[in-house]
């Protein structure tokens, strides 16, 4: 099973990502390497949450801000 994820390096040389279906959840990792094992903990982390009833997704909201 493929599952597809998200990931980018950021200016300090960390790789960050996160499962495509949970983009509010993310990880990183000094390489892509420890990064996908970092992802591979977080699905099972998210996967035991869910079983267990204790996984919730807090809605969101949008806001609106003016400038002048």
């Amino acid at each position: 099973m493929a599952i597809p994820y998200t990931y980018w390096q950021d200016a300090d040389g960390w790789f960050v990502g996160y499962w495509s279906d949970y983009p509010d959840h993310s990880t990183q990792g000094r390489t892509l390497d420890e990064l996908k094992h970092m992802l591979i903990s977080l699905r099972k982390d998210i996967c035991e949450m869910i079983a267990d009833g204790t996984w919730t997704d807090a809605p969101r909201s949008v806001g609106q801000l003016e400038f002048a």
